[in-house]
């Protein structure tokens, strides 16, 4: 009897033994692959904003010394106003006349700048006299877009306080954003008739604030659109035969770069506690705040996958906390507080299927695939830098 009972006691500890080696390689795995595979992807990322620092930042010196827009006090708020015509994406389809021969017009003459046969052929359609874009002459009286008054968007803000990780990347990548393509042409067309009535200096100053107002939207994408209609104005002046001076090549290229480039800085500089060499620039004037609805970033929208709570599971808290509290200011200063929410931890515990198991709440496993979604989803941030690797910095 008691050679059986030490028999069984050397089974148990024999198992007891292989559980916790399992859970030591396990812990011990997961450690390096988190150290040695995902983690350098997102400093190669950083590095890469390091090997352009001077670039980046003569781009920065100079649109804070030479700002291409006069900022205006954002005071009226065009987003009602524009829901009326510009359809939404993501949000409730407009369904009027005067958007739907705007479309069809669009879709015909979507490449008239690309040539002088194309403008042509816009200037001669019959029904550009017919479109009515009397309303896009009234954007001149607002001063900014803010996307977030939209009642979708504000919908859709509600749910990421009680969502997950996964679900509130849901979230953000179906937050509603106008149809800037619509906008942009309604802009283009409308300077087209005011050009037949031979008001075309005022057609150029009315192209020119809607791309502003496209550029206070503090969206990455608002921002590329303004950088576009920038460098249309110098073809339709010359189209309009006018004599008009356009923003300089080097200022619009350098707001292209730090369009995209700010939201490496933010999301990957953050992580020390704070922005070290951007931190002056960190202004509307710059683009800092275009990068709003993208600086969440996966890190922060999969918290509860980085988060440790098992005995050695490597522990990001530091980089998080000190990355959230970054974020938090920036968006404070930018006057979007309510995306936040976005890095709030949970109301509630995940709730999952029945038979499946989240992998949120998988000890090291969630590590892995949280990390690994992030690194996934991180975009190369110096991809304007890098694609022009010998032009010099802007002056």
């Amino acid at each position: 009897m008691k050679s059986e009972h030490q028999k069984a006691l050397k089974i148990i500890a024999i198992f007891a033994s292989a559980v916790v080696l399992a859970y030591a390689l396990l812990a011990i795995g997961t450690h390096v692959y988190v150290r040695a595979v995902l983690l350098p992807k997102f400093d190669a990322n950083r590095d890469a904003i390091d090997r352009n620092q001077t670039r980046i930042l003569a781009d920065l010196k100079l649109l804070s010394e030479k700002p291409i827009y006069t900022e205006m006090p954002r005071e009226k708020n065009a987003e009602r106003f524009l829901t009326g015509f510009i359809a939404w994406e993501g949000g409730e389809p407009l369904k009027t006349l005067e958007h739907e021969h705007l479309v069809d017009f669009m879709k015909q003459h979507q490449k008239a700048l690309t040539s002088d046969d194309e403008w042509s052929s816009m200037i001669d359609d019959e029904t550009l006299s017919n479109l009515d874009l009397a309303w896009v002459d009234q954007l001149t009286a607002y001063d900014y877009l803010d996307l977030q008054t939209y009642p979708r968007f504000v919908e859709r803000l509600a749910h990421v306080q009680s969502a997950h990780g996964i679900p509130r990347v849901g979230i953000l990548a179906t937050l509603p954003v106008p149809s800037y393509t619509e906008l942009r042409f309604a802009a283009l067309a409308r300077a087209a008739q005011l050009s037949l009535e031979d008001r075309s200096r005022e057609a150029l100053s009315l192209y020119h604030h809607v791309g502003y107002l496209m550029s206070t939207s503090d969206s990455m994408i608002g921002s590329l659109e303004a950088v576009l209609m920038l460098e249309n104005e110098k073809s339709l002046a010359e189209r309009f035969e006018i004599d008009w001076t356009p923003v300089d090549t080097a200022r619009i290229d350098a707001m292209k770069r730090t369009t995209w480039v700010w939201a490496g800085i933010e999301r990957l500089k953050s992580v020390a506690g704070n922005l070290g060499d951007y931190e002056p620039y960190l202004e509307r004037r710059t683009n800092a705040c275009s990068t709003m609805l993208d600086l969440p970033g996966p890190e922060g929208l999969l918290t509860d996958y980085l988060r440790p709570t098992a005995l050695l599971e490597p522990d990001l808290n530091d980089r998080l906390d000190r990355q959230s509290e970054v974020i938090n200011r920036i968006y404070k200063k930018c006057g979007h507080p309510e995306l936040a929410a976005f890095l709030a931890p949970l109301e509630s515990p995940l709730r999952v299927g029945r038979f499946v198991p989240n992998p949120a709440r998988i000890p090291f496993l969630r590590r892995v695939v949280g990390l690994g979604l992030a690194t996934a989803a991180t975009p190369n941030y110096t991809r304007y830098y890098d694609e022009n690797p010998r032009r010099p910095a802007s002056k």
